[in-house]
């Protein structure tokens, strides 16, 4: 229903906090070009 779009919506603020989903790609994604390096940075 309508609260399941509500959540996703959610669900992408909490990971896309900038609004930009190149740049969650670039530092979250552990397919990205950097291997997950700053990810792996981040959840030491």
């Amino acid at each position: 229903g309508r609260q399941t779009f509500q959540r996703f919506d959610k669900f992408n603020d909490k990971y896309n906090p900038v609004g930009a989903s190149e740049l969650r790609d670039l530092y979250l994604k552990t397919d990205n070009y950097i291997n997950g390096e700053y990810f792996a940075t981040i959840i030491k």
